[in-house]
């Protein structure tokens, strides 16, 4: 946490940095010749262009980063030869259903939660019906990925990926 904010403060110092150095370059060329006056034009235009699209460029990379690191993703992978005729997810503030499986088939979602709780399913292969538990706690804050696999002998395995 301490390495992000001497970062801002070094970008924001290095942004101020480059607007009076520009700035006192521009100052000094607009006295100038007109010949070198026009040569510098793009020149400074460009400089401009870059220092300021700084702030777009480290805003849609920290939006990206934020929903990367906040997703959870749920797999469920039909290793059996049934097919999973319901797959229902539940958690804080959502319920999915993830189904039809196809037999030897996988199907994965993208999940954001609400609050904070655990992450249950409910799965329906003919007439066994069976509740389990994904995950015992999910947060908004927190991303993270799980497989749920339905085997051959109709046996049910989670498998926790790492945050």
């Amino acid at each position: 946490m301490i390495a992000g904010l001497i970062n801002i403060v070094a970008g924001l110092v290095m942004f101020l940095a480059g607007v009076i150095f520009l700035s006192m370059r521009s100052t000094r060329v607009m006295f100038g010749d007109a010949a070198v006056r026009r040569k510098f034009l793009a020149i400074r235009k460009l400089a401009w262009v870059l220092l300021i699209a700084n702030f777009p460029a480290a805003m849609l990379i920290t939006r990206s980063v934020i929903i990367v690191m906040t997703r959870y993703t749920v797999t469920v992978a039909n290793e059996s030869s049934s097919l999973i005729e319901s797959f229902i997810v539940s958690g804080p503030g959502i319920e999915v259903e993830l189904a039809p499986v196809p037999t030897n088939g996988t199907v994965t979602k993208h999940l954001r939660f609400s609050g904070d709780g655990s992450l249950d399913f409910e799965i329906r292969v003919g007439q066994m019906k069976t509740n389990g538990l994904i995950d015992g706690y999910v947060t908004p804050n927190l991303g993270g990925a799980n497989t749920v696999r339905f085997k051959a002998d109709k046996s049910i395995e989670v498998d926790a990926m790492s945050r």
